[in-house]
This record gives C-alpha cells, sequence and structure tokens, in this order.
C-alpha cells in the first residue's frame, strides 16, 4: 500500500542520512542515490553487511558452529574489530572473506596462547607497508593485542592483510576473472571428500566459498614460503579421523600436491571447514522452513493454499 512504501521511504532516508548516503527525492521524478560508480560499489558492500548482520540474529546457529572450538565471545569480540576496521577504511570484506579472516585471528590468538614465541620461527612475508590492506591488517591486530591482552607478532599483520586483499569490496571491484582451475580443484576437492563420505556436499555453496577463498590464501603460502601452525591440530585430526585421512589422500594423492603445502597444519585448517559443514548439515536436518500465508481477498483462499501446502512439505506456516 501507499502508506506502507511512505513508512518504508522514511526508514531508507534515515539509514542513508545515518551512513552519509546522498538519498535524493524529487516531486514528479522518484528517487535515487546520488554517487559516482565507486561511491555506489562502496554503500552496496556496507548494505549488504549489515543485512547480514541483522540475519545473523536470527541466525545465531551458523555462527555457533565455530563454538566448537573457540569462545562464542571472543569470536563476537573479533567480528566487532573487523567490521570497526571496515568502516573506518571504507572496504568491506566479501561474507565468506569476513568469516574466514574472523576464523583466523581466533587461529591465531589460540596459538599465541599455546606459544606466545611463535613469531619468532615465522618467515616474515614480503608486503607494502604502504598499501591499504597492510594498514587495515595493522590496525586489526593492534585492536585485538589491546582486547585480548596479548601481543601477536608483527607476521600475523601480513598475513590478515593476505586475507583482506583476497576478497574484499576494493579487490572484487578489480577483477575481471575468477581463478578457474583454483575453482575446479575446489570442486574435486568436496567432490572426492562427499564420494568417500558418502554425505553429498556438493551443494553446500557456503563451504565451496569458504574453501575457495582458504585456498586463494593457501598458494599465495605456497609462493611466499610462509608456513601455517594450526593450534587445534591435533584435536582436529582426533575428533574426525576418517574426515582427515580422506582430505589427505585427496590432497597428497587425487589432487595436485603441488598447489599447496599439504602439511598437517594445512590440512587441520581444511578439515575445519568440512568439519562445520557437516556441523551445518546436522543443525538443518531438523529445521522447518517458516513460511507466511497471506491472501488479500479474506481466509477461504488462504486455508486452501495452507491444506495444499501442509500436504506436499513439512514446514511451520503461519
Amino acid at each position: 500500500s501507499r502508506a506502507t512504501v511512505n513508512k518504508d521511504i522514511v526508514a531508507l532516508k534515515e539509514y542513508c542520512r545515518k551512513n552519509e548516503i546522498r538519498f535524493v527525492s524529487s516531486r514528479g521524478k522518484g528517487i535515487h542515490v546520488e554517487a559516482e560508480e565507486a561511491e555506489r560499489r562502496r554503500y552496496l558492500a556496507k548494505i549488504i553487511r549489515d543485512l547480514t548482520a541483522w540475519k545473523a540474529m536470527d541466525e545465531r546457529s551458523l555462527q555457533s558452529a565455530y563454538s566448537q572450538w573457540f569462545q562464542e565471545r571472543d569470536l563476537e569480540y573479533i567480528r566487532e574489530i573487523v567490521i570497526e576496521v571496515e568502516e573506518q577504511f571504507s572496504i568491506y570484506l566479501a561474507d565468506i572473506a569476513y568469516e574466514g579472516l574472523v576464523l583466523h585471528i581466533a587461529l591465531s590468538i589460540e596459538r599465541f596462547r599455546t606459544d606466545s614465541q611463535y613469531g619468532e620461527l615465522l618467515q616474515k612475508p614480503m608486503a607494502s607497508k604502504d598499501s591499504v590492506q597492510y594498514r587495515m591488517a595493522d590496525r586489526i591486530v593492534r585492536n585485538v593485542n589491546e582486547v585480548f591482552g596479548i601481543q601477536l607478532p608483527e607476521t600475523e599483520i601480513h598475513y590478515v592483510a593476505l586475507h583482506i586483499g583476497a576478497k574484499s569490496s576494493d579487490a572484487i571491484r578489480r577483477e575481471a576473472a575468477g581463478d578457474v582451475p583454483l575453482e575446479y580443484y575446489c570442486i574435486r576437492l568436496i567432490s572426492g571428500v562427499s564420494r568417500k563420505l558418502g554425505c553429498d556436499l556438493s551443494g553446500d555453496g557456503r563451504l565451496y566459498e569458504s574453501l575457495l577463498q582458504h585456498m586463494n590464501v593457501c598458494v599465495y603460502r605456497k609462493k611466499s614460503g610462509m608456513l601455517l601452525e594450526n593450534p587445534l591440530k591435533e584435536e582436529l585430526i582426533g575428533s574426525y579421523p576418517q574426515l582427515y585421512e580422506i582430505i589427505r589422500h585427496m590432497l597428497c594423492v587425487e589432487l595436485k600436491p603441488e598447489i599447496i603445502i599439504a602439511s598437517d597444519d594445512e590440512i587441520a585448517y581444511i578439515l575445519l571447514h568440512f568439519a562445520t559443514a557437516l556441523y551445518r548439515r546436522k543443525q538443518n536436518t531438523g529445521r522447518l522452513a517458516d513460511v507466511a500465508v497471506v491472501c488479500a481477498t479474506g481466509m477461504g483462499t488462504a486455508e486452501l493454499v495452507v491444506a495444499g501446502l501442509q500436504k506436499k512439505f513439512r514446514l511451520n506456516i503461519t
């Protein structure tokens, strides 16, 4: 209705005002956002991030998948730090890259807690300290150190910058095409693990995107000679021995091992993505879709639709 549209426009104007988006309305000419293409893309990235955060309020089960290995409170602190720095630099990570970065930082914190001197063993990668990715990473690591009362080594700044550069909204604008061989590599890995595990994960888009994001970083680490140490390695391998053997065989035998460094630390990190996918699958098995049936002409037609839906599907109908 017109009243509903007018109410939505008021909320839209308020959102644009708070986020300094130039919203223009002209009588007889409609409404539009006034921005150059670069600004428009930045606005869109911000809106998508806000929408994701809003949806997450009703989908905490997806975020809590990682609480099997990390404190949920710690993950929430890390998320807040990353979002704050995104806002400061007006560069926003794609959802999967955001999740991957939070996971990487959580692993780094655990690693520091088990061995605070681990930074001395890491080879410092060559990265430009003048890049926006490095400056964002530096701010994130400093904030993490302050909030958690730790002192991550400088090398972690380079690792975080690598995550930011891989799939940020700024990087996406410059991408002409994806890495097709790497995409095929991930598809084969998911397909092979699904076949050997007897559980089809090929339709899990979240697993594919997170695995592709991680593999991008793996390839860079291989080229730069950077080594990854996973503090959850023993726990993950011990908890999922069959899945570990399947992934190790896929990486070291069936696929090209020279693409990444197929160490136990790296395999355990990849295992974490698959374990989370299996957790999501288990959680979603008993979850019913919420459906609202609305009829403009009265209750009769809506009741007929509800009866038809209940015969064909298992749904929560309101």
